[in-house]
């Protein structure tokens, strides 16, 4: 099984940060998790990570509400710089907002290919896993 190169989770809580990695270190899906307390350290991390692997693959799991850059500025930032990326980075929002005005604006943001509401679960990577990369992955549930 090819495994996803990393996951990058996007979020100023600690304990969902804490909760998500061990879903996603548990499935095996990925090579590293990286973890970002907000948008502009999540922006950091795209713009100056040295080790992209050409046609590699990644998922960002992005919250809304955070300090310094929120998701959406995050995502006006990454449509600037993701051309430059050669990585296959699948960014989902992951929030706990059930704001309608969110889920709008999400189905027509560029950047963005997905909006789940929080906690991820091995159920809902394993959907994403199969809609986004299912010649390469097997899904999550076959790993445990």
């Amino acid at each position: 099984m090819k495994k996803l190169d990393w996951v990058l989770l996007v979020d100023d809580d600690a304990d969902c940060n804490f909760f998500h990695q061990r879903i996603v270190s548990r499935t095996d899906c990925a090579e590293k998790v990286y973890v970002a307390s907000d948008g502009q350290e999540a922006l950091e991390f795209l713009q100056f990570r040295l080790d992209w692997k050409p046609q590699g693959s990644a998922i960002i799991f992005l919250d809304l509400n955070m300090p310094r850059l929120n998701g959406w500025e995050f995502l006006e930032e990454y449509v600037k710089i993701k051309d430059k990326i050669n990585t296959n980075i699948v960014v989902i929002l992951l929030t706990s907002s059930f704001n309608p005005d969110d889920r709008e604006q999400a189905a027509i943001c560029s950047g963005l290919d997905g909006f789940r509401s929080k906690s991820l679960t091995k159920d809902i990577l394993n959907q994403i896993l199969e809609k986004h990369f299912p010649e390469t992955l097997q899904p999550a549930s076959a790993l445990t």
